[in-house]
């Protein structure tokens, strides 16, 4: 699968994994299928990224290949201040990676749902 940038078209990204130091992975880490998204910080800019990590193994298993690339270009494509945005995508071996807009305070449902108890 190829890389893209945002506002770029789709070129390849030559980053790797080890660009990033992951910030409080486990307080951040949320395991969906076989993608875990984890807080991380790009080395060289500091720039924190929700860093959605997804196995090829389980991707091409799975015949799941149509739906990442739909996602992918789904997310490219988006520009509004409500959706997460997407800043760039890359892939190593074992793993295709998407770095996203980090938000914190967690999952939108359990806002909505702490909203809704208080």
């Amino acid at each position: 699968m190829e890389a893209i940038r945002r506002g770029s078209g789709h070129g390849f990204l030559n980053y790797c994994s080890r660009e990033f130091g992951f910030v409080h992975p486990t307080n951040f880490a949320r395991r969906i299928y076989s993608s875990q998204v984890v807080r991380a910080k790009k080395k060289d800019t500091c720039i924190v990224y929700a860093l959605k990590i997804m196995d090829k193994k389980f991707i091409t298993k799975e015949n799941k290949t149509a739906y990442v690339k739909l996602e992918r270009i789904v997310l490219d494509q988006l520009d509004h201040p409500g959706i997460i945005r997407l800043y760039f995508t890359f892939q190593d071996t074992f793993s295709l990676y998407m770095a996203l807009e980090s938000c914190e305070g967690g999952e939108l449902f359990d806002q909505i749902t702490r909203v809704e108890n208080s």
